[in-house]
């Protein structure tokens, strides 16, 4: 198994929007497949969080981000000024506890 990890900083008046994106997000990656599970965690008074899903393939969980880049493209004007994208990135599990 695969995690794919994305940091962010959304702006802290838009977290509840970005949230709505979110959802709508990880609906679009339970139509897909290889999605097992995903996570949004955020500091609401900072805006700063990250993404976390968890793929059966590292493969999977990069083409994911090409298939659903319309509603990802959403994020965009959510987030803070100036702020340089980071990609996603996968990384094999190696220990679960």
């Amino acid at each position: 198994m695969h995690i794919r990890v994305t940091p962010g900083q959304i702006q802290p008046a838009k977290v509840q929007e970005s949230l709505t994106v979110m959802r709508e997000l990880f609906a679009a990656y339970r139509e897909g497949v290889g999605f097992r599970q995903g996570y949004v965690a955020i500091d609401e008074g900072s805006g700063e969080g990250m993404v976390v899903t968890l793929w059966d393939s590292e493969e999977r969980a990069l083409a994911a981000t090409r298939r659903t880049g319309p509603l990802l493209a959403k994020l965009g004007p959510l987030t803070v000024a100036g702020q340089t994208p980071v990609p996603p990135r996968a990384y094999e599990i190696l220990l679960e506890g």
